[in-house]
């Protein structure tokens, strides 16, 4: 029994975390020319299980290689040899290692990313069991509002996609949303400028003509 509990906690500190984590990584870098991320609010949760986990993996690992070093004498919780003892240590300081693997691929595939041409939008569908990218560029969005409730704040972006009107919305914790709102309004006054350039170009046309 311990053998096989050693076993599938190796395969997955040394196989299957490493391997998720990498994943994340490429999964990141795909995404060029970021102007500004943020982890998700969703994130809380695997925070709080990865800190139960580790802290729970660290006291049991304290416990085993001290019951191991001869420095806890005379608690028989469990018959084990010695070396059965220190098997169990290394599995805990091992499922430290992959929970924390897991944990900043997770910290990476939950991150909100906002480019120069627009915002990414990535929801898990059910429907195709995976996750859906969706661009939102600046020069869809018609119109936006804020919902203000700390420390997240709601913008719900008005746009026009595939002929009819859509909303779209974004959380944004409080400290990325200085940031976000300047190139929010930026990114806006940028794209009023072009239409109404363009507006004026169209009308010299047409008198033009």
């Amino acid at each position: 029994m311990i053998q096989i509990l050693n076993n599938s906690i190796m395969i997955f500190a040394l196989g299957f975390a490493p391997l998720f984590f990498l994943s994340s990584l490429v999964y990141r870098k795909k995404y060029k020319n970021v102007i500004l991320s943020w982890k998700k609010p969703i994130m809380v949760i695997p925070t709080i299980l990865c800190f139960s986990l580790n802290l729970t993996f660290f006291i049991l690992a304290a416990f085993f290689f001290a019951t191991y070093f001869g420095r806890i004498e005379g608690i028989k919780i469990f018959d084990y040899p010695s070396e059965r003892v220190y098997l169990l240590g290394i599995d805990c300081v091992m499922g430290i290692v992959g929970t924390t693997l897991i944990y900043l691929a997770l910290q990476n595939y939950f991150t909100q990313f906002i480019t120069i041409n627009g915002i990414i939008f990535r929801q898990w569908s059910w429907e195709s069991l995976k996750f859906i990218e969706n661009k939102l560029q600046w020069d869809q969005i018609n119109d936006y509002y804020v919902k203000f409730d700390y420390p997240i704040s709601v913008f719900t972006f008005i746009t026009t996609r595939n002929n009819y009107v859509e909303k779209i919305s974004l959380s944004v914790p409080f400290y990325a949303l200085p940031r976000f709102e300047q190139q929010l309004e930026s990114q806006m006054d940028f794209i009023q400028l072009q239409r109404e350039q363009l507006k004026e170009i169209s009308k010299k046309f047409r008198s033009f003509n």
